[in-house]
């Protein structure tokens, strides 16, 4: 990353905060102890802020630096040769889970599925497309839906791991007991980003 963008992203991340606190430049130096040209500096990319610097200015943004971090990388230019920690974060996932030979599942903080690793996909029998495009509550046992939307629903509200013991139909039309482990994914810098699930049959 060149420093011109490194400037231009603090510049945009810290314009962000100060507007929506509704704050001047005079008032965020003020509370935050800094030169106030220091601050007109930093807003038009003239300066890179130190991390002492951004230290002072956070309890005035009310924020912490996980936050921070978040909307700096959202203030960055995207393009193809450059990928998010997100996305990164997610990469890696995936090829840990195309390695296991447990059945498992990626999905967003919004429960849409991202990835099933080819072992979910034998277990089921069915192909990828398939699982991203099915509603997947119907392949779970009537009997057992209700308490798995109920667990589903408090971890992804609470961000925590979850068991649960089910029933899900799977290769040839048969239904089989597993017991799941959901566990809340985060990047390096705290971003929640979904839950993995992994399933380990029962024996029949």
């Amino acid at each position: 990353m060149s420093s011109a963008t490194m400037r231009s992203a603090c510049a945009a991340t810290i314009r962000f905060f100060r507007t929506r606190k509704g704050l001047s430049q005079e008032t965020l130096a003020l509370e935050a102890n800094i030169p106030r040209s220091y601050v007109f500096g930093l807003e038009h990319a003239r300066h890179t802020p130190s991390l002492e610097t951004i230290e002072k200015m956070l309890p005035v943004f009310g924020i912490g630096w996980v936050e921070f971090f978040q909307q700096f990388e959202r203030a960055l230019p995207r393009s193809r040769m450059r990928r998010t920690i997100m996305e990164e974060t997610i990469e890696d996932l995936r090829k840990f889970m195309d390695q296991s030979g447990e059945p498992k599942w990626l999905a967003d903080p919004n429960q849409k599925i991202l990835h099933v690793n080819p072992a979910l996909l034998t277990f089921m029998g069915v192909e990828f497309d398939r699982v991203v495009d099915m509603n997947r509550i119907e392949t779970i046992h009537p009997e057992d839906r209700k308490a798995l939307l109920a667990g589903n629903k408090e971890a992804y509200a609470n961000r925590k791991a979850f068991v649960t013991r089910y029933r899900i139909r799977v290769a040839g039309g048969r239904y089989r007991e597993v017991v799941q482990s959901t566990l809340p994914q985060f990047t390096p810098k705290g971003k929640f980003i979904g839950m993995l699930g992994t399933m380990i049959p029962e024996p029949e």
